[in-house]
């Protein structure tokens, strides 16, 4: 029986060649997309095994929702404690009185810092001032997510009052250029691009508090740039509809290649993307589970290399508790990082036109691989559970979009005292960089049930509200606006002046990990995790990005002169 299968190439230049070919050998397009290097086919199961071995491809797959692959937001939880800079999650009417803390960590001298006084277990809330550089004038950050709230005051420019929230019209701009070229019956989303609701009328908050963390003028990096929502995640109230998962990043292609030239600046804006998502199987859908994977429905754990079962266990025993320590297989836990191989091909091309994109780690408690050299990339559990449904799923490739090759991939750093990473992130040398994601204060939406209306801005004709969650979700946009800010007053940006920046300009050796053992149920086990923390500083450097490092990776990276050219520094906070 014929499906649709997504077609994925290695090489942009073996696209006309191979569209000849598949032709020849009678193939159908069921879709094909003159920006990507992914092509829908019409085929059987066994021509989709057979293709998988012709060398100009990556890889042969169904589309997502065939294979148990859901997109899912990376906040973790939210909380109520107690709370000017808070570690609190304090959730008071008095929010005048309320910095997310990030602010001061990341932007703060190591005084300012307090390691072992200020966080859990010890003074939760401090009174200080930071200065942050720039303001991210003529950037446009894109939040990729739920819808954002288009009303908030928070994304009011400082400067001329005015709304710096673009309700861009994505699917009229831009389908043209993200439409298929043959007329193959595909259909795109219909214009207009209408997922823009004020606070009153947007159920979700994920996408408004995560815009607050990047822009936000009140909890926010970037408070002078341009925001553009994009919907990606759908939700269970219904609210918007997410664009089709595989033409997600076309339309950012598009964006970032077609936008009007500044007038102000004769250039193009850089495009800062932020993606606060991240792609998992799930194991509810794939095999019916309601709380955990029974130990019996585990035929084996393949790590590094080696096939372990309940005849050749792991150094713990073969128990849940034992796979967990020794191979870092959580049973309780029904989402497991996915990788997408044609999304990821998506996004690396993204990166090569010049997209920032910088991603959570997602919020698994998984250990993720750097790339395919890692000992344990390949490392895979089986699971049947005698009802005729068996699987196989790797799980220490990290998930798509952030384990993705070029990716600035974010970790979240806890609220301890010592700067330990968070027990909900994923970790290992996948990771970039770590930073502040729990308990983070930012806009939210007008839910009175758990959210208080803040007071700190006076103009009471909009809707500002506030509230704390915590997550990689809360990490990955601090990144984001940071990144934001390096990208103000420079004619061109790419993603390798921001893996640069990040890896010159991070605080290193500051964080505490392998607190417990240093197994994989160890909350704070470090396993080859970067010890690098986001720092939000202004190099006295000059000279222009290096183009040879664009989206490349950490270790391929030698270069270690001047790249940035960045303006004059700029009170934020007193």
């Amino acid at each position: 029986m014929e499906k649709t299968y997504i077609v994925t190439l290695a090489k942009k230049d073996d696209l006309e060649g191979f569209y000849s070919d598949m032709e020849s050998n009678g193939f159908r397009i069921a879709f094909k997309r003159p920006l990507s290097r992914n092509t829908h086919y019409y085929m059987t199961k066994e021509q989709a095994e057979t293709l998988r071995n012709d060398p100009r491809v990556i890889s042969v797959e169904l589309p997502l929702e065939e294979r148990g692959i859901v997109a899912k937001p990376c906040n973790y939880s939210s909380y109520t404690l107690s709370g000017n800079f808070t570690k609190s999650g304090s959730n008071l009417s008095a929010a005048a009185a309320l910095r997310q803390w990030g602010h001061l960590h990341v932007a703060g001298d190591e005084t300012q810092r307090r390691k072992g006084t200020w966080g859990t277990g010890s003074t939760l809330n401090v009174s200080d001032s930071v200065s942050v550089f720039n303001d991210a004038t003529n950037v446009d950050v894109v939040i990729c997510d739920d819808p954002v709230a288009t009303d908030p005051e928070e994304y009011y420019s400082l400067t001329t009052a005015s709304t710096r929230f673009i309700e861009y019209d994505w699917y009229t701009q831009l389908n043209t250029y993200v439409s298929s070229l043959d007329t193959d019956g595909e259909t795109l989303p219909t214009p207009p691009y209408a997922n823009y609701f004020t606070n009153n009328n947007n159920t979700e908050s994920h996408g408004t508090h995560v815009a607050g963390t990047a822009v936000g003028a009140y909890y926010g990096w970037a408070r002078n740039a341009n925001l553009y929502s994009f919907q990606v995640l759908n939700n269970t109230s219904g609210t918007g509809t997410a664009a089709p998962s595989e033409l997600q990043f076309d339309y950012l292609r598009a964006f970032h290649r077609y936008k009007p030239v500044n007038s102000t600046t004769g250039k193009r804006n850089p495009t800062i993307t932020n993606h606060s998502w991240s792609y998992s199987y799930d194991l509810e859908q794939i095999f019916g589970y309601t709380t955990s994977v029974p130990l019996a429905d585990i035929d084996n754990i393949v790590f590094n290399g080696v096939t372990y079962s309940s005849s050749n266990p792991g150094p713990s025993g073969w128990t849940l508790n034992g796979i967990e320590t020794d191979f870092g297989f959580r049973s309780d836990y029904l989402k497991v990082p996915a990788r997408v191989a044609s999304i990821d091909a998506d996004i690396e091309d993204a990166i090569d036109d010049g997209v920032v994109i910088i991603a959570a780690a997602a919020n698994d408690n998984y250990y993720i691989e750097r790339d395919t050299t890692g000992a344990s990339y390949n490392s895979s559990v089986s699971i049947d559970n005698g009802a005729g449904t068996s699987f196989t799923i790797p799980i220490h490739r990290g998930p798509t979009p952030g384990a993705t090759k070029g990716v600035i991939c974010v970790g979240a750093i806890n609220t301890d005292t010592d700067f330990r990473r968070a027990p909900y992130t994923n970790y290992g040398p996948r990771i970039d960089v770590f930073a502040p994601g729990t308990l983070i204060h930012s806009a939210y939406n007008s839910d009175g049930t758990v959210d208080e209306k803040y007071e700190d801005l006076a103009n009471a004709t909009y809707n500002n509200y506030f509230y704390s969650i915590s997550g990689t979700s809360m990490a990955s946009p601090q990144v984001c606006g940071v990144i934001a800010c390096v990208a103000s007053g420079n004619d061109r940006f790419t993603q390798g002046d921001a893996i640069t920046f990040i890896q010159k300009f991070s605080r290193t050796g500051d964080m505490t990990f392998d607190s417990g053992d240093g197994s994989f149920a160890d909350p704070t086990a470090q396993k080859n995790s970067p010890n690098r923390e986001l720092k939000c500083t202004a190099p006295r450097s000059t000279g222009q990005s290096d183009p040879s490092v664009v989206g490349r990776r950490e270790s391929d990276i030698t270069d270690t002169g001047n790249r940035q050219v960045y303006p004059r520094t700029k009170t934020l906070y007193s």
